[in-house]
Formats: structure tokens, C-alpha cells, sequence
């Protein structure tokens, strides 16, 4: 209900601040606002992959079970994990938004991202190159910085069928379905 009336109170609405979303109050908020357009921002695996490590690590906690994050966590199995859980939301999402033309797919890479949302939504969007939640990984130790590459490099060379470029999910039937939404993904 909070969810709704800030969404109610605003033209957009952008991430959740420090929680995620789950599957059930997406449902939910797909079926309430049938008129809004949703966006899935999407990027290569290893860049997100980065990402989340560099996000539990700068936070000090890990979200899903609240305790504190540290070096520690950085494993190759945390970095499954998260690529398991990507897969997971982003096939509930083409489940709940199937038969729906809400739905709007984008690569945050590609370098025209502000042109094409600005034409889909019909607004201008303003260029900030820095966002004000957006760390630079440099903001990390050394070791840290090189134990988050040594894993998604791991990662990527020792587990069969995975491409670091790869903009959805591993499951092409997944990414099969998603690609039917409206897209900028080549």
C-alpha cells in the first residue's frame, strides 16, 4: 500500500532505495497501475555481478539476512547465487508481465539508453554521469577490488555455457520470452 501511494504521488519512481522488490508485490503493483510502464534495467553479468558485490560490501550488511558483509563473502559461490537469483526474478517478471505491452527492457550500457527511454516515456531525460548512489569501484580497497575480479573471472572461465556480455539471463527460453517485451538489448 506504501508502494502505491508513492507511485500515486509521483510521475516516475525509480529503484526501492536499499530493498528489493519481491515477486508477489510486483504482481501485485503489474495489476494495479496496467497503464504505467515498468522498466527492467539490465547489463552484462559481469558488470552486475561487480556490482552487487561492490554494493553488499559498501553497505556492510547483506540484504538477505541481515548480517554484516565482508571480504569474506566474496566467493564464487555467492557470485552463483546471485546470477541464480537474477534468473529467478527476471522469469517471474516476463511471467507477470506476459500479454502486457507495460514492459520496457534496458541495457543501462548502451550508450544511447537516455535517448531511448527519453523517446519512450516522451520526456527529455537529463544526462547526470555521476547518480548519486552510484560508487565508483575504486572507492575499494585494493584487495577487495581484486578478490571481485579474481571471482567474476572465475566465474566466467571455469563454468561452462556463461558469457560475461550476456545482457538477461543464462535460460534462453527466458531470455526468448523477455525479448518479446519492448527492448534496446541488439
Amino acid at each position: 500500500n506504501r508502494l502505491c501511494d508513492v507511485i500515486n504521488q509521483r510521475d516516475v519512481v525509480c529503484d526501492w532505495g536499499s530493498t528489493h522488490i519481491k515477486t508477489s508485490v510486483m504482481k501485485k503493483l503489474s495489476v494495479e497501475f496496467q497503464k504505467e510502464l515498468f522498466v527492467l534495467n539490465t547489463r552484462s553479468l559481469d558488470a552486475w555481478i561487480i556490482s552487487r558485490f561492490k554494493h553488499y560490501y559498501m553497505c556492510k550488511h547483506w540484504g538477505f539476512d541481515d548480517r554484516e558483509f565482508s571480504s569474506a563473502d566474496i566467493t564464487l559461490e555467492n557470485a552463483k547465487m546471485f546470477l541464480q537469483q537474477r534468473t529467478t526474478f527476471y522469469e517471474n517478471i516476463s511471467q507477470i508481465f506476459c500479454g502486457n505491452d507495460n514492459l520496457l527492457i534496458l541495457d543501462i550500457e548502451d550508450k544511447h539508453f537516455y535517448d531511448y527511454i527519453a523517446s519512450e516515456v516522451k520526456m527529455p531525460i537529463k544526462y547526470n554521469k555521476q547518480r548519486k548512489n552510484e560508487r565508483d569501484i575504486n572507492e575499494l580497497p585494493a584487495d577487495v577490488i581484486s578478490k571481485i575480479n579474481e571471482i567474476v573471472n572465475d566465474l566466467f572461465l571455469n563454468c561452462s555455457g556463461i558469457s560475461k556480455d550476456t545482457k538477461l539471463t543464462l535460460d534462453s527460453s527466458i531470455n526468448k520470452n523477455l525479448l518479446k517485451f519492448k527492448n534496446n538489448i541488439g
